[in-house]
């Protein structure tokens, strides 16, 4: 559904989805960090 919408060439969608996915790389990026920090430490 969420990403048929993309699919159509619809520029928020796309926009929504890349968003979403940059933010969700982010997270895990972040979290992956986190836990390699406190691994360190």
């Amino acid at each position: 559904m969420f990403f048929g919408a993309a699919t159509f060439g619809l520029p928020e969608s796309n926009f929504f989805a890349e968003t979403l996915l940059v933010e969700f790389v982010g997270a895990k990026a972040d979290l992956l960090a986190e836990m390699a920090f406190s691994l360190v430490w």
